[in-house]
């Protein structure tokens, strides 16, 4: 029951109560937390190596045992939890280990209502901006750095830090207990602990805000994790695959065109286009762009010689490599390659000529590089690199 006090100017004090049911909220699910992190571990996600995975209520004197696994560095400590920093006490343990000496709390001491941690002998820490313990079943994550950082996510948001923690904390580690500082403790919590989940690394603000809308049932639309061409692009006539890889998608499109229930598709573009990949749910639409381009402007990745310095009469062998050119030339001799050329790649031709071009047409349109990467031009595409073989 939770009073709230209102005076109208016209009549006296008015008391209005409002009573809320006990345990979880109407929205909380914590079906589709553990839905979540399993679909972490089958996903490629953040594994945990640790978990409480049903609730342990919690008088203020009792403890509930609990192996936090090896913990070194840095972690994060993943709680659903409420309880009554009231009628706990002056403090109450959330987590210690059996490094004993450094804890969680889920009341800091002494009567501040606050969340916070402890290293013995050191100092009780809270956080800036202070951040109150929670009363109603709230998703909360300490996240470690192990170098004097510690982080606090409320339902998935970042609400306060402390950046002064001495070197000798640590997180809970190894046997430890939830709730309590011993089996017959004074300094327990009272309230719930429904959900325990410890990963000995450092979870990104995105893994916590995806675990924390689990639990709200917060809507999300669907993941895309990828959509991809494969080749980006081509010469026409061709064609490119699209590959894609969507989470949560009830229906998916690509430019309009159902693609439900497929991962792939060939496509046959006449011209550089952009695909659109839709991907949708209840809770809303989710797209990507991939582009694939048709006719690019020829590339040249590479033109070599053998030898720069050469006696009269001698030859040199000259090597090249180019991506999207149908003709190929040399100059000032010997002039058309494209025989010696497969591929966009040299063949072998050897030559004895002193200063030479390449050029790399495609479909009479200009376009000049320097060998030096000095742009003479942008209208076009026919791309040139050269250099000079010095006689001696």
């Amino acid at each position: 029951m939770h009073p709230l006090f209102f005076r109208s100017p016209f009549f006296p004090l008015l008391i209005i109560s409002l009573v809320f049911g006990s345990g979880l909220s109407s929205k909380a699910s914590l079906k589709l937390y553990d839905q979540s992190l399993a679909a972490d571990e089958i996903g490629g996600g953040p594994i945990s190596i640790s978990k409480l995975t049903s609730a342990t209520t919690l008088n203020g004197s009792n403890s509930f045992a609990f192996n936090f696994g090896v913990i070194s560095g840095e972690s994060t400590f993943e709680f659903i939890v409420e309880g009554d920093p009231v009628a706990g006490g002056r403090d109450g343990y959330l987590a210690v280990g059996s490094n004993s000496s450094s804890s969680l709390r889920y009341e800091q001491w002494s009567d501040t209502g606050q969340l916070g941690f402890t290293q013995g002998g050191v100092a009780d820490y809270t956080f800036s901006p202070l951040v109150l313990s929670p009363t109603e079943a709230t998703h909360v994550a300490y996240v470690w750095d192990g170098d004097g950082r510690m982080d606090l996510y409320l339902d998935g948001t970042l609400v306060g830090q402390n950046t002064a923690v001495a070197s000798s904390f640590n997180m809970p580690t190894g046997n430890g207990l939830l709730g309590n500082n011993s089996a017959a403790g004074n300094e327990g919590m009272v309230g719930t602990i429904h959900r325990v989940t410890i990963y000995n690394e450092a979870l990104t603000s995105e893994d916590i805000e995806r675990h924390s809308n689990a639990y709200n049932d917060v809507p999300e639309p669907p993941t895309i994790d990828s959509f991809t061409a494969s080749p980006e692009a081509f010469l026409a006539p061709g064609s490119s695959t699209l590959n894609w890889s969507v989470t949560d998608a009830t229906s998916l499109s690509i430019n309009g065109v159902n693609v439900t229930g497929q991962s792939q598709l060939v496509v046959f573009p006449p011209s550089t286009t952009t695909y659109t990949l839709s991907a949708s749910n209840e809770d809303g639409t989710s797209t990507q762009n991939v582009v694939v381009t048709v006719n690019p402007v020829p590339q040249i990745t590479s033109f070599i010689s053998d030898r720069i310095t050469i006696n009269a009469g001698e030859s040199v062998t000259l090597r090249w490599s180019t991506k999207f050119a149908d003709a190929w030339a040399i100059t000032p001799a010997p002039g058309d390659v494209s025989a010696q050329t497969s591929d966009g790649r040299w063949v072998c031709h050897t030559f004895s000529q002193w200063d030479y071009h390449i050029h790399f047409d495609y479909r009479k349109f200009l376009w000049l590089k320097n060998f030096r990467n000095q742009d003479y031009g942008s209208n076009g595409r026919r791309s040139s690199s050269h250099f000079r073989i010095h006689g001696r």
